[in-house]
């Protein structure tokens, strides 16, 4: 019969009949179901065991809500829709996520968490999220806002620092660095680069041209302020030399010496070319003004 079992309140109000209709065999609940019981063990619910579905909720028109599965030795749950928890979730074993995880409030996870749901929001948490172990992203993690790392580990190597990463990093804007910037390979920069600190560099490679040597620039390089030189200075063209040039040790030059400065000689220490030591030429010396000798020079 479709009601071979009937509970009513003393108003005639139904709370759950069984159907004992052939193929049917259902009880209803017309009304919630409440464990008033004060012992704990007086409020459970006991299945079959070994059996894909032990207990089964469905809706009125069939569709799958919840299964219990103790087929297995490890019992396990399933909500084939939505579940909306509105306090805290405590889960001591796994979770399989198949159509995502989306929390709101707060979730404590026991054991594994899996989302085999493979849309870009399989999980979507409103609120913040604690890790307390490594985790392990074996696709592409996209965060719309800032992220922040408390690790205050020192980096002193690729692989040892509060943030390391296996392959490249691309950031499109400006990157601040506190303290040192160590590049172990080469540096690639394509727009200009400010420093406002001393540039200090290690490399001993002496220079042998212009393509060689602990600095090369492709382009021309320009200085606001004084030069020195430890070793030799070798150029391949002309050298313009717009004020004072001074020279600690030898100065040999391989081509011409042009000097456009046309102040006139009035003294050993006022002219164009000032010499404190002595002067040798190897060759003739043309001179288009006068010469004047201070000191007796006897002839030899």
């Amino acid at each position: 019969e479709s009601s071979a079992l009937k509970f009513q309140t003393y108003l005639g109000t139904t709370i759950a009949e069984f159907d004992s209709t052939a193929g049917a065999q259902q009880f209803v609940l017309q009304k919630p179901l409440y464990f008033g019981a004060s012992s704990a063990s007086d409020r459970i619910i006991y299945t079959q065991e070994k059996k894909a579905e032990a207990l089964k909720i469905v809706t009125t028109g069939g569709s799958p809500v919840f299964t219990v599965d103790t087929s297995d030795a490890a019992p396990q749950s399933s909500f084939s829709t939505d579940v909306d928890i509105a306090k805290e979730l405590e889960v001591t074993g796994v979770i399989f996520g198949y159509y995502g995880l989306e929390i709101a409030e707060y979730g404590t996870f026991g054991g594994r968490l899996t989302i085999t749901e493979p849309s870009d929001t399989a999980v979507v948490v409103a609120g913040g999220i604690l890790v307390g172990s490594s985790s392990t992203f074996q696709k592409d993690v996209t965060h719309r806002d800032t992220v922040t790392i408390t690790d205050e580990t020192e980096a002193t190597s690729t692989s040892y620092a509060s943030f390391t990463t296996l392959g490249g990093i691309g950031v499109t804007q400006s990157a601040y660095i506190g303290g040192d910037a160590n590049i172990l390979g080469d540096t690639a920069i394509t727009g200009n680069t400010n420093m406002q600190g001393t540039v200090s560099i290690s490399e001993t490679t002496d220079s042998t041209s212009s393509t060689t040597g602990s600095f090369v620039t492709a382009g021309g390089m320009g200085i606001g302020k004084d030069v020195y030189v430890g070793s030799d200075l070798t150029t391949g063209a002309s050298i313009t030399i717009g004020t004072t040039l001074s020279v600690g040790t030898s100065f040999d030059l391989g081509g011409t010496m042009s000097m456009t400065d046309t102040t006139e000689a009035s003294s050993v220490s006022e002219a164009a070319l000032v010499v404190p030591g002595g002067l040798g030429l190897g060759k003739n010396a043309i001179i288009g003004g006068t010469v004047e000798i201070t000191v007796t020079t006897q002839a030899t």
